[in-house]
């Protein structure tokens, strides 16, 4: 996969509409999606996932390129390792049998050890918690039994929590809200997107808002005619 024929892909992808990022709120600039869209497909490729698999299973977080949960599976299984998933009640339960392998590696991912981690706060694992339960699972039992699958990687919702986590204790509103109009370019703002989620109600509203102001404020300045834009966005967590 060379880089030209990853970027046709993905212009194929973007302009058919086959592509959405989480973005999709305030949409990236056609151009840099296509960029976004490149890399991923690129770092797809070196995992042994296909153009649109890529799209579909991997995510750019603050410039990173992490894979889902759906993609660990994936990939482990496509390497001959055998997956057992098992939903219970406050938990979840992956069996995996690799396939050098005989006796079966066991990796269960409980409720209690998610309110431990501090997981249980808002989003996905208050609305979705059987679906987070089983992501972690399955990352948890890829990561220990497939290590020639992981290859030392975090998963989207893991370097989301990394992120949330090296944040620390949120910061007073002002504080953030200074921070947000400092930011001189996206990356910048990017970095202030864990401290912007450490704040609650309006707070936290109030600060987003700001960092919207203050992203189409760079955007517009970054787009000027005499200076192109090569800056890598992504949207102010809602």
């Amino acid at each position: 996969m060379t880089p030209a024929l990853a970027e046709e892909y993905a212009t194929i992808a973007i302009d058919g509409g086959a592509c959405r990022f989480r973005e999709e709120k305030l949409p990236l600039p056609r151009d840099a999606s296509i960029a976004r869209a490149t890399a991923i497909i690129l770092a797809g490729h070196e995992l042994g996932l296909l153009p649109m698999a890529s799209l579909r299973m991997l995510s750019c977080i603050s410039g990173r390129i992490v894979p889902g949960a759906e993609a660990f599976g994936a990939l482990a299984r496509s390497k001959g390792h055998r997956l057992e998933i098992e939903d219970r009640p406050d938990e979840c339960e992956v069996r995996i049998v690799r396939k050098d392998e005989v006796n079966p590696y066991v990796f269960t991912f409980t409720l209690a050890m998610a309110k431990k981690a501090g997981l249980i706060r808002q989003g996905p694992w208050i609305e979705h918690p059987a679906a987070m339960l089983r992501a972690r699972a399955i990352t948890g039992a890829v990561r220990a039994a497939c290590p020639d699958v992981s290859l030392g990687l975090y998963s989207d919702d893991e370097v989301e929590e990394i992120q949330t986590k090296e944040a620390g204790t949120a910061l007073p509103a002002s504080v953030v809200r200074m921070r947000i109009l400092e930011a001189r370019t996206i990356d910048e703002l990017l970095a202030i997107k864990p401290l912007i989620s450490a704040l609650t109600g309006p707070e936290r509203a109030s600060a987003i808002a700001l960092g919207v102001e203050r992203k189409t404020a760079i955007e517009a300045k970054e787009l000027a005619p005499e200076k192109e834009d090569t800056t890598k966005e992504e949207d102010i967590p809602s």
